[in-house]
């Protein structure tokens, strides 16, 4: 009988918890409340964070050539590769004549570039960041079991696969 108590106890206990975040839930003005709520909650895992801030950096990057998100690609890293234009003439124009691009083949994301670009390199941050913390082995097995590439934002194959964007650089 006892036993019965306390797990009827707890069960109230757990009832309470969900009636508390639904309704902040329901208090919430948008879809970033909802996930922050349900994240301090423990009702998101690592793996849907992670393919939330995924899919964030994909749908940043959709409105640019895949010449300029290898643009971004060399800059972000960091890398010494050598980005091939002369394919690629027009869209880089275009994207001198946005500001978007310099003359030397640097993003305009910081502070005094398109609000639309400063978002990619704040989305791409976000991920970094998510993947600089230390990772759970249920993240590993999910993310290994969906894609076949290192878990690496210096990796261009985690843009392509992983991030899904067509990338160029030459």
């Amino acid at each position: 009988k006892k036993e019965l108590e306390i797990t009827v106890a707890e069960q109230l206990k757990e009832k309470d918890k969900l009636k508390t975040i639904n309704a902040k839930l329901e208090m919430a003005k948008d879809k970033s409340d909802v996930l922050k709520i349900k994240k301090e909650s423990g009702l998101i895992s690592e793996f849907d964070e992670f393919e939330k801030l995924r899919m964030k950096v994909n749908e940043a990057l959709q409105n640019y050539y895949p010449i300029l998100i290898g643009i971004f690609f060399k800059n972000f890293t960091g890398k010494n590769i050598t980005i091939r234009t002369q394919n690629y003439e027009e869209e880089i124009d275009l994207a001198v004549a946005d500001n978007t691009i310099d003359e030397d083949l640097n993003p305009n994301w910081d502070f005094d570039g398109d609000p639309s670009l400063i978002y990619v390199k704040e989305v791409l941050y976000e991920v970094k960041n998510f993947m600089d913390k230390s990772l759970s082995d249920d993240f590993f097995d999910l993310y290994n079991g969906k894609y076949n590439v290192p878990l690496d934002l210096n990796n261009i194959n985690f843009w392509s696969k992983v991030l899904d964007v067509k990338i160029n650089i030459r």
